[in-house]
């Protein structure tokens, strides 16, 4: 118990001092390539594989943009998952120093547990961008029938009066996500250049598909109601394949679990009668 709170304790001093030096730790895990000689660094080369910064900048940015996580920055990601191999590690080498009281045992514990600790905000971000890309699946087929709705309505023949009128009172993620293309455009940006943008920050596939879909319409110059109408047909069709799929899942997940209910049962009812004849018998 002793040892757990003088490794809790050192902990969180480590992290109040790594803290402190964010900016020198994030230089070293983003900078590379000709910026290091450029900035008289030349030992960040060497250092740079067995730092944790293993995922680059971009990628961390795109997954703060998928999942719209405005509040964190690639340099602040990285610097994070030197504090979070620090604490992993000594939290593993406590663990390890208490159940099996042999120091000798501690380092493969705080190898591991440093190794969790520095992947564990890659693990997070990615997870978020996951739930966010699963969020916008199911907030688009409502979206898009309502602009067909409004198109149907004679709002607008355009996407971007459509989606003016259909972003006012919306919430969500998809929302949010046209909302900025369409400051973009207002800021001065072409039509297909703000959307294709919006397109690269979800990194959605389907996003990509149904943005696609309705510059091509309007580049053509064809009916954005009939195009909205294919795009809610091939939406809902999805829907439904998965759905029956998910229903084929599950009834194949159930069939073993009912045999070993109904096999049992199907025993006792067979074999009870004869079971009970050879008890009578027996008495006799």
């Amino acid at each position: 118990m002793f040892w757990m709170l003088f490794f809790a304790v050192f902990c969180f001093l480590a992290g109040l001092i790594l803290r402190g030096l964010s900016r020198t730790l994030a230089d070293v895990a983003y900078i590379k390539g000709d910026d290091v000689y450029k900035q008289n660094k030349p030992f960040i080369v060497s250092l740079k594989p067995i730092l944790p910064g293993l995922y680059s900048a971009a990628w961390i940015r795109q997954r703060l943009n998928q999942a719209r996580i405005s509040k964190y920055t690639p340099e602040g990601i990285i610097t994070l998952s030197y504090v979070t191999l620090l604490i992993f590690a000594l939290m593993a080498a406590a663990i390890g120093l208490t159940l099996f009281k042999d120091a000798s045992v501690t380092l493969p514990f705080m190898v591991c547990g440093g190794a969790l600790g520095a992947i564990y905000p890659a693990l997070y971000l990615d997870n978020e961008a996951k739930k966010a890309d699963e969020r916008r699946k199911r907030e688009m087929l409502p979206f898009v029938q309502q602009l067909k709705i409004l198109a149907k309505s004679g709002f607008g023949s355009s996407f971007k009066a459509l989606a003016s009128v259909a972003l006012e009172d919306s919430r969500g993620l998809i929302a949010e996500d046209f909302r900025d293309a369409l400051h973009d455009i207002e800021r001065g940006k072409g039509r297909r250049e703000a959307l294709l943008g919006m397109v690269d920050k979800t990194n959605s596939p389907l996003v990509k598909e149904v943005v696609d879909l309705i510059l091509d319409a309007e580049e053509k110059e064809l009916p954005l109601y009939n195009v909205l109408e294919g795009i809610e047909s091939r939406l809902i069709a999805e829907i439904e394949t998965k759905a029956d799929e998910m229903r084929a899942k599950d009834e194949d997940a159930m069939a073993l679990p009912l045999a070993g209910l109904l096999l049992p049962a199907i025993m006792i009812i067979i074999l009870a009668p004869g079971l009970i004849n050879i008890r009578i018998i027996l008495r006799f």
